[in-house]
């Protein structure tokens, strides 16, 4: 990925941040778990966060298709003090939010989405 590439994907995160008060943190990781990018909070490791989010989706996939439900569209995680939502984009990146406690689900689902969906488009896979 070239420098254009990298400065219009964190552009795109960064909006995503900046245009939902509730994403807390973003980050666009490789099928592998290695980091693309990430807008997070200066106490949270983006490697962490990157690795987390390939696992969430990678185990996600394996339990949809092993009960046989298609393919997995979405991971939605709610914990007591916010979620976590992850989607796959089609050029296989993975694409991954924090969410504060009262968030607009609905709505961030949306805007990840079409974040993912920009991200394909600079990847080629639009």
């Amino acid at each position: 990925m070239n420098a254009t590439n990298n400065d219009k994907i964190k552009k795109i995160l960064k909006e995503l941040k900046e245009n939902n008060p509730d994403v807390e943190s973003v980050v666009l990781s490789g099928p592998d778990g290695i980091v693309i990018d990430a807008i997070l909070p200066s106490d949270e490791d983006p490697l962490l966060m990157s690795a987390l989010v390939a696992s969430i989706l990678m185990m996600s996939k394996k339990s949809v298709e092993k009960v046989k439900k298609g393919l997995l569209k979405r991971v939605l995680i709610e914990g007591e003090e916010g979620s976590i939502l992850v989607i796959q984009t089609k050029n296989n990146s993975i694409l991954g939010c924090v969410l504060k406690k009262k968030a607009k689900i609905g709505l961030a689902m949306i805007e990840l989405k079409r974040a993912a969906d920009k991200i394909d488009e600079i990847l080629g896979e639009g």
